[in-house]
């Protein structure tokens, strides 16, 4: 059931790319309210071809879109399709305020198919395409101001854009979009929101044609009047049921006495009463059921608004885990790179102590080949023995510490001492040994005289490998202190656990390694090649941006240009003479005083138009003048009143003829200041011709 009609009154009107050729609307803004915003009844003047008629046929066009009812079609021939013109979309949008404030907005977009306008477009009326709308405005995104009428470049947006755009309006706008083959979906989408489309009607018949008030309103009888008067007010159906119960009730007084009569008008009444009663009971009803369903669809709106927001909040977590996993990616890879280096650490270690234990075998056998070839000499040695031994203790302690992976720098110190004191007592013992077979073996010592000077050599050079074993020593200290260092670090940092076997620990490293090593030759090469695909398609759109962004700086440039000129152009007219003098100012700013410039303008056109239609008639009578005179020397011509009366005298086969024309044929020259003189309205009517002229005179 139609919603309870509303008395809507036109508070704006915006109009944009319509209009006939001869009466464009061009983005233009009609107010009708006052300061407060509140509608008013309102005057719009035009001069004759302004397009007033134009702007009543568009808004009854918007309302009643038929097309046999647009205005002034049966006197005109003109439709809609001649006011939409090339490959222009065209817009009118009316917003409406009631009494209580409430507004809304009505509106249509047109556009020709493919934006071609058909050579006839009459012939091709159905190729016009339409759209009609309505919302509720609401701030911010539902007012007509901020309706998408063109887009970012100031081009007109497209039919099919500019109608999805007020289909996604807030669902507090109560939008709707019509197609212009759904006419009776619009009538009642108007109903609905209190706008009876059937109240137009009498402005079609009145503004049909010039006068066509006057016409609407000459009543031979009042009950004519009544009876247009009804039309207005109320709807056919309504009326013939007035008129039924009326006629009834006529019907029952003239056959029954008074009491009776108004006995059974009150118990009729009482039974339409109680049909209005139930009438307004399902009304009522119909209006709570448009209510709870109007109240559903908004939940349903604010649950998909809702969704849509979860939506979002979920992409946005997606596109933090994926930050998220990227970050551990690259730990993953700076913990690799220092699993690398540690283990390239560990390879170094073992190998140097691999080389420290070839040196200590080489050491062992140097040591057996000096003591055979150096017995007497042994004593001067021990010192370097001792060293010596010292080495190797400390290169066997190395060994035993990597083979049990638990370095701890106190015990390390510990067993290094004991060792060395237990060699110490080693070597005593040796040297007692060796003082008493010094005298066993001084007969062997002749002997070996010979090999002592290769062995002085030998000895040369293991002093040089001692100096060299010595800094080696020296380092090994310091890489030991480095190795105690990072592994309490490592504690530190929780990348050992207190206590932690080292030889598991490198295990895991090693595991962890290879895991890792997998994630960088598999996984994240990977990773990266599907970041290039998709990187691909980026690179791509941002070449293409760039290419845009060039375009939009070159017709920036353009418009720059082009905003010079017209500058310049500005500046020209702000000192041209005809400005100036129109505004009787030295310099005159267009820009600024565009609205009284060109009220100027239209005023001096008005005048200059009237002078010229002036002149123009003058001309034309001076015209008929010359001729008359070249035709009858000495006679001037009627006037057109005159000559038009007498052609159509003439038409209809009655001898008439103008008073000059009838004294030149039959008044001699002589006597026709006489003539005037006697009969001075002689010249100025038609007389009938006489046969004498002693008649007039």
């Amino acid at each position: 059931m139609p919603a309870p009609a509303r008395l809507w009154r036109i508070r704006r009107i915006y109009l944009d790319r319509i209009g006939a050729p001869a009466a464009r609307f061009r983005d233009v803004w009609l107010e009708f309210g006052s300061r407060t915003g509140n509608p008013l009844d309102t005057i719009l003047w035009m001069r004759n071809g302004g397009g007033k008629s134009t702007l009543i046929a568009l808004i009854c066009a918007s309302i009643r879109p038929a097309r046999n009812d647009y205005l002034a079609t049966a006197e005109t021939g003109r439709h809609l399709e001649d006011c939409v013109l090339g490959a222009d979309t065209a817009h009118i949008a009316i917003e409406w305020q009631d009494p209580d404030g409430r507004r809304m907005v009505t509106g249509a977009v047109y556009e020709w198919t493919d934006r071609i306008q058909p050579a006839d477009p009459n012939a091709s009326w159905e190729q016009l395409q339409q759209r009609w709308y309505a919302f509720t405005p609401s701030r911010p995104a539902a007012e007509i101001e901020v309706l998408p009428f063109h887009d970012g470049n100031q081009h007109p947006t497209t039919l099919k854009a500019f109608a999805d755009a007020i289909a996604a309006l807030p669902p507090e706008a109560d939008s709707v979009v019509i197609d212009y083959k759904d006419q009776g979906k619009w009538t009642s989408a108007l109903q609905d929101r209190g706008l009876d489309p059937a109240l137009f009607t009498a402005i079609l018949k009145i503004n049909a044609s010039e006068g066509g008030i006057e016409k609407q309103f000459k009543f031979s009888t009042t009950d004519e009047f009544v009876r247009y008067l009804l039309s207005l007010v109320g709807d056919s159906a309504t009326s013939r049921r007035l008129s039924t119960m009326l006629g009834k009730h006529r019907a029952s007084i003239a056959r029954h006495p008074r009491l009776r009569t108004e006995l059974d008008f009150t118990s009729e009444a009482v039974q339409h009463l109680k049909l209005l009663k139930e009438d307004h009971q399902r009304l009522h009803e119909a209006d709570e059921g448009r209510a709870t369903q109007g109240h559903r669809a908004r939940n349903l709106a604010a649950s998909f608004s809702a969704a849509a927001a979860h939506a979002r909040i979920q992409v946005a977590r997606h596109s933090a885990d994926a930050g998220e996993q990227r970050d551990r990616h690259k730990q993953a890879a700076d913990n690799a790179d220092v699993y690398e280096s540690l283990h390239r650490e560990y390879q170094w270690w073992a190998a140097h102590l691999l080389e420290e234990a070839a040196r200590a075998v080489s050491a062992d056998a140097e040591k057996t080949v000096a003591e055979r070839d150096q017995l007497r000499q042994a004593w001067h040695l021990v010192p370097i023995l001792v060293q010596h031994a010292e080495l190797s203790a400390e290169l066997k302690g190395l060994r035993e510490q990597q083979t049990r992976d638990k370095a701890d720098a106190a015990p390390v110190r510990q067993r290094y001492q004991q060792a060395a004191a237990q060699l110490i007592a080693v070597l005593y013992r040796s040297r007692r040994d060796l003082e008493a077979t010094i005298d066993t073996n001084e007969a062997t010592a002749a002997a070996a005289e010979k090999e002592r000077r290769k062995a002085q050599d030998k000895v040369a050079e293991a002093d040089r490998e001692l100096g060299a074993l010595t800094a080696e020593c020296v380092q090994l200290r310091q890489s030991i202190t480095v190795f105690e260092t990072s592994v309490a670090s490592a504690v530190a940092d929780e990348h050992l656990p207190v206590g932690a076997d080292l030889a598991d620990t490198h295990t895991a490293c090693a595991g962890q390694q290879t895991r890792l090593l997998h994630e960088l030759d598999v996984e994240i090469p990977n990773a990266a090649n599907a970041l290039a695909e998709t990187r691909s398609p980026i690179d791509a759109e941002h070449r293409e941006l760039g290419t845009q962004i060039a375009n939009i700086k070159t017709a920036l440039r353009n418009l720059n240009d082009e905003l010079q000129e017209l500058l310049e152009q500005i500046s020209r007219l702000g000192s041209h003479n005809r400005l100036t003098l129109l505004a009787q100012a030295d310099t005159v700013d267009p820009v600024a005083e565009n609205g009284a410039l060109q009220q100027a303008l239209t005023d001096a056109i008005i005048e200059i138009d009237r002078e010229r239609i002036d002149l123009s008639v003058e001309d034309a009578d001076d015209r008929r003048a010359l001729q008359s005179l070249a035709g009858q020397p000495g006679l001037l011509p009627a006037s057109l009143d005159l000559t038009r009366a007498a052609d159509v005298l003439r038409e209809h086969s009655i001898p008439a003829a103008t008073g000059w024309h009838y004294l030149a044929d039959a008044v001699a020259p002589a006597l026709w200041q006489r003539a005037i003189t006697n009969a001075p309205s002689l010249v100025a009517g038609l007389p009938e011709p006489v046969k004498s002229t002693e008649t007039v005179c």
